[in-house]
């Protein structure tokens, strides 16, 4: 799960060009469980939706700053992912961490 994390750390530091056409597709991000009451399967699952949502979003950054050379506005719209990915990060994160201490050893 603490990989999770490393991943967003490495793509904010790091971008590669995206082939997609259009930077402002919508990305849809995980529903994000409670850790309170969720099951391994749930978390294991959630851990390769947020997996899919990284790359996806990895890209359109990458589209967002080839955008962001012919046109500075696009640089709000990158940095509203940026920040969309550190809610989200914080958010899985934090469940993370109440299924661990509420499962020990899972």
């Amino acid at each position: 799960m603490k990989k999770i994390a490393l991943a967003f750390a490495a793509v904010m530091m790091m971008s590669t060009p995206a082939f997609a056409d259009d930077c402002d597709n919508p990305l849809t991000a995980p529903e994000i469980p409670s850790g309170e009451s969720s099951t391994k399967e749930q978390m294991t699952t959630v851990q390769s939706q947020m997996k899919a949502y990284l790359a996806a979003t990895q890209e359109q950054m990458g589209c967002l700053e080839i955008a962001m050379k012919k046109d500075k506005k696009a640089s709000s719209k990158y940095n509203d992912v940026v920040e969309d990915m550190q809610k989200l990060a914080a958010k899985y994160n934090k469940e993370v961490r109440t299924f661990k201490e509420k499962n020990p050893g899972a």
